[in-house]
């Protein structure tokens, strides 16, 4: 549509990814807005396009490209365009045992300017605005729910299914919320034979890894949509939503308890905020704060099929009244298009320009530090380039070295071989020299007078000079005596 409302969008996560559709494409797609992006693959940003958009919405942790959200800052007051800023987690406060801890502390600074300066805030939950109300009392929540059609399995699992299949959704980032159920499911897979433990996503934690019956399901992670349709391919009987406690987990929104009713199935869940809200204890759901409670949660699901099976009708029920995203579509687009509250934008404040301007040389010193520390890291990696060539030079000087040494050796036997070819052919030269000698004096020697007198008197010698004897007759024979 021509005349639609276009919603420009700056932010850090993947066009497909599950953030981009449940905070902002799946429900503007859904009013028809036109939804454009103001940042194309990994570093290209163009605040330019501010000028196409009738809203502009800058997401999350994209302050850290500080100087690009500076110009689209601008450009948004110039131009008279409304600036929201949305945030799903608190990620001011991410604990240390988090993965992605360090990959924030670069752009706090930035994040804390862009939830000041905002025109509007939209946060996910009701616990993160309480947190946050301090800094902007008007942050609207705007919850996470699910677009129709992505996630809904056609049927509820069969109680009598066998095995049983216990599922988890969640990537490697993870990992500290998964430990907290750990040591549960390897004393309920002992004791379970018919029970099998599917983790989509990240990998099970060590000591469930190499068990026989736990699976490490890859699922598609190119897109939200296709994401979705793989985690239908293989139904689930029980979900996990296990997290760790403390103020960051507390800010998440119930999205799994959405997903896991969608895809059918009985879920227990953390007893905290993100569930508390919409989970009733026994009736959609399980509640648990302990190992204990956990170990005896999953034991009557896993005793009491119908249970299972009731349990998981009423999270669907739950899920088709409060979740889905086609009943809210009016109040996303009140959002985004009602006008700001008087002095929602807190520049005239002397304390939000204070702290304005310490969130801004907060994001600068921390942009020096960043590019100081991209500079080390490249000469870190020169470095390691030298090093690494003259290790092949060591080793290059070392071969020729040894190579020399080779060649010196078989020159000294060459040499050896010479001398001893050059005392030979003495040897020969002298022998043929004396041939020569002995050669000539024979050819004397056969050419003289005497040899040749010599020679006459041997033939003389060869002749016989004997007197000649007369014949003897032979004896009479006895016929001539008696004659």
């Amino acid at each position: 549509m021509k005349n639609a409302p276009a919603l420009l969008v700056f932010t850090t996560v993947p066009w497909e990814h599950a953030l981009s559709v449940l905070r902002f494409r799946a429900p503007a797609e859904a009013l028809g807005w036109r939804v454009l992006s103001g940042k194309e693959g990994t570093q290209d940003v163009y605040p330019e396009r501010v000028s196409q958009a009738d809203v502009v919405l800058v997401q999350r942790d994209f302050p850290r490209f500080y100087p690009a959200y500076r110009k689209v800052v601008t450009l948004a007051h110039q131009q008279h365009k409304p600036l929201v800023y949305d945030l799903d987690d608190l990620l001011f406060a991410l604990p240390e045992t988090h993965p992605s801890r360090d990959a924030y502390v670069d752009t706090l600074g930035g994040m804390l300017e862009a939830l000041l300066e905002a025109d509007r805030v939209v946060l996910s939950t009701p616990f993160l605005r309480d947190l946050l109300r301090p800094l902007r009392p008007d942050a609207i929540v705007w919850p996470t729910l699910l677009p129709e059609g992505v996630w809904e399995a056609p049927h509820i699992t069969s109680p009598n299914d066998k095995p049983v299949h216990l599922g988890y959704i969640g990537g490697n980032t993870h990992g500290p919320d998964v430990a907290v159920v750990a040591g549960v499911l390897l004393r309920l897979l002992d004791a379970y034979p018919m029970l099998e433990a599917h983790f989509w996503g990240g990998t099970p934690p060590e000591g469930l890894d190499a068990h026989p019956r736990v699976r490490h399901i890859q699922p598609e992670m190119d897109s939200y949509y296709e994401f979705a349709a793989s985690l239908k391919k293989i139904p689930e009987h029980i979900w996990l939503a296990p997290l760790q406690v403390n103020l960051f987990n507390r800010c998440k929104s119930a999205i799994k308890f959405w997903e896991y009713a969608a895809l059918g199935g009985a879920g227990v869940y953390s007893r905290m905020e993100p569930y508390t809200q919409v989970v009733r204890d026994g009736e959609n759901g399980f509640l648990a704060s302990d190992s204990g409670e956990w170990e005896m949660a999953l034991r009557s699901l896993l005793d009491e099929p119908d249970l299972r099976s009731r349990i998981a009708h009423e999270a669907r029920a739950t899920l088709r009244s409060e979740g889905m995203l086609g009943a809210h579509l009016s109040a996303w687009e009140k959002i985004y298009t009602s006008s700001p509250l008087p002095g929602a934008r807190r520049t005239s404040s002397d304390l939000m320009q204070m702290f304005s301007l310490f969130s801004r040389q907060v994001q600068e010193r921390s942009e020096e530090c960043h590019q100081n520390a991209i500079a080390l890291r490249h000469l870190e990696t020169h470095n390691a380039h030298l090093k690494k060539n003259i290790q092949e030079l060591e080793m290059h000087n070392a071969h020729l070295k040894k190579n020399i040494q080779e060649l010196e050796m078989h020159n000294a036997r060459q040499a050896k071989t010479i001398q001893e070819l050059l005392a030979s052919l003495n040897a020969l030269y002298s022998y043929a020299h004396q041939l020569e000698i002995r050669s000539a004096q024979l050819d004397e020697i056969l050419h003289s007078r005497s040899w040749q007198v010599m020679q006459r008197l041997h033939k003389l010698r060869r002749l016989d000079f004997s007197p000649l004897e007369e014949p003897s007759l032979p004896p009479d024979s006895p016929e001539d005596r008696h004659e």
